[in-house]
């Protein structure tokens, strides 16, 4: 590398203090070098102000997402579809996938969520206190994600344990990584198998993907729906429960945002916007460089490994009014909190339902909560990809059930 360049020798993104609060060195990041090189992993750019994130995002003839989104990989052999495959097969498998996530499709699944809702808050309500993480952030989109697929969602405590070591461990222990992709594509696979024997006749994910093709006849190899499931369940069970807890965590400490939430129900959707700029989950994607580029006045060569911040553009100064300040209400809001292209999230339709249904029932059922003084707010050890909570101790004036239906109930 030349000398001349700049560098951010400090920066590791698995770094363990990035996981207690990341934005300080993000903060530091756009101001010392919005386009850095670290010597981490084997060496990097860590991108981290709006303009370049949005334009390395834009150009995927130059930043391709084809060889790894992650740093170092997580761990399968093949890649995740669709976001590790470029054009034009990356075409193909999002005209299979958008029919399932667009924003009709999705709508109709919010009776069925907010049923899941329900019956995972009646099971604590008359105890007046819960782990408002492992009891119901978490819950609520590993179910959902689960039963879209014809998974066993009474097994989503399994793969939500599989998915994170997959995700959390690969860069500290990758063999023990690898070992839970493998359970989880095992699971897949039988799923797979099943649905096959019954001629791919139901209306789960996974029966979909099998019977799909596109309008050239074109249809998914079983290595194929293997890899694309997977992804989902990476998409599905971190993400939204990550962004549900944190908004709990941010409405107890500012407890006139949550008075506003509660007499002006309608600002929801735009507040979930916000805690999705504000806390990003998923912070960060990898990019590969295809050919030799300038970006932000750096000389970016082929071949070189680019870690894209999406949580510190969503911070930038020159692009949000006050981005360091919960703004309930704000609108616009053109935050990147679900990457932006064509590789952006599929499923961000389907996170933000699941993440208003969460608040609406929330606010509803015990708006007058408190998080434990004592709470132990731990987050996930690794934070590179998801910043989340572990646990998030809540008390509440004891409620009284609503419904005596079961989250296993089944749709409509």
């Amino acid at each position: 590398m030349n000398n001349d360049i700049a560098r951010c020798p400090w920066f590791d993104h698995h770094a363990p203090e990035l996981a207690v609060d990341p934005y300080p060195t993000f903060a530091r990041l756009r101001r010392e070098c919005p386009v850095g090189w670290s010597d981490a992993w084997g060496g990097f750019w860590v991108v981290s102000r709006h303009a370049e994130v949005e334009r390395v995002a834009h150009d995927d003839a130059t930043f391709c997402s084809g060889q790894g989104v992650s740093l170092p990989t997580v761990g399968q052999a093949r890649p995740l579809i669709p976001i590790e495959v470029d054009p034009p097969l990356l075409h193909k498998y999002r005209r299979i996938l958008n029919p399932r996530f667009s924003p009709g499709a999705v709508e109709k699944f919010e009776p069925d969520i907010r049923r899941i809702t329900t019956s995972l808050i009646d099971e604590f309500i008359e105890r007046g206190e819960c782990d408002l993480v492992t009891q119901l952030a978490q819950p609520i989109p590993a179910i959902t994600t689960l039963r879209m697929m014809g998974l066993p969602e009474d097994q989503w405590e399994v793969y939500l344990e599989r998915i994170h070591t997959g995700v959390h461990e690969s860069a500290h222990n990758l063999d023990k990584a690898v070992e839970a992709i493998i359970e989880v594509y095992v699971d897949i696979a039988a799923a797979l198998e099943a649905r096959e024997e019954a001629g791919f006749s139901g209306d789960d994910l996974i029966s979909y993907l099998a019977r799909t093709e596109t309008e050239d006849g074109e249809g998914l190899t079983e290595e194929e729906i293997l890899d694309t499931c997977l992804l989902l369940l990476f998409g599905g069970l971190d993400t939204t429960a990550a962004a549900i807890a944190h908004a709990v965590l941010y409405l107890d400490e500012d407890r006139e945002a949550r008075a506003r939430l509660l007499a002006e129900p309608e600002l929801i959707p735009l507040a979930v916007e916000e805690f999705v700029r504000f806390y990003t989950p998923v912070q960060a994607l990898a990019r590969t460089a295809t050919r030799d580029a300038d970006l932000g006045g750096q000389p970016v060569k082929a071949g070189d490994k680019l870690w894209v911040v999406w949580a510190s553009a969503n911070r930038d100064e020159e692009a949000f009014p006050e981005p360091d300040r919960v703004v309930i209400d704000r609108y616009p809001n053109r935050h990147l909190g679900f990457g932006v292209g064509i590789h952006r999230c599929l499923g961000m339709h389907l996170a933000r339902l699941m993440f208003r249904v969460a608040l609406e029932e929330i606010l509803a059922r015990m708006p007058d909560y408190r998080v434990r003084l004592e709470a132990d707010l731990s987050r996930f050890p690794d934070a590179s990809v998801v910043f989340g909570l572990l646990h998030l101790p809540i008390t509440f004036p004891v409620g009284s059930r609503v419904s005596d239906a079961s989250v296993n109930s089944p749709v409509g």
